[in-house]
């Protein structure tokens, strides 16, 4: 069974239960339609942050939105209950572009949630065909998000 945990970086404040409920249930549409289970956890951290993860793991200098990062199952250990997969994201980058975007933050945060997880799932944007791609799979799945899941 497929689970998600979210955490915050020490600096940031957690999100309403209304926020955290729409994360929760767009994890649950994309476990169900690629049905691959996963432990994934979302953790919301400053740019400060950010910047020293894309600099570690990606070699790029300066803050990105989102990063994700599958962990593969640790030796010895079974799947449940084990994080496997981490999606971070930039609150304050998220901000800036929710700003740039005219969204609001919440918004912009289930985008990148979304974007991060797709990713986990293989789904990546090294051409604009790809980014087109993938940006309709996450309408698509938005759209899914609105509607009852039926089991």
């Amino acid at each position: 069974m497929a689970s998600l945990d979210i955490s915050y970086a020490e600096d940031i404040k957690p999100f309403p239960s209304e926020f955290v409920s729409s994360i929760k249930t767009i994890f649950n549409v994309v476990e169900r339609k690629y049905r691959l289970d996963s432990n994934v956890e979302v953790v919301f951290i400053d740019n400060t942050y950010m910047q020293f993860l894309n600099s570690n793991f990606r070699q790029k200098d300066g803050t990105t939105d989102v990063l994700s990062f599958d962990l593969g199952i640790p030796a010895g250990l079974s799947e449940a209950g084990v994080v496997n997969k981490e999606i971070y994201i930039s609150v304050e980058q998220a901000f800036q572009q929710a700003t740039d975007l005219d969204l609001s933050l919440t918004e912009e945060l289930r985008r990148l949630f979304l974007h991060g997880l797709l990713h986990l799932y293989g789904w990546e944007h090294k051409t604009e065909a790809e980014l087109i791609l993938m940006e309709q799979e996450a309408r698509s799945i938005l759209h899914l998000c609105k509607r009852p899941i039926l089991y």
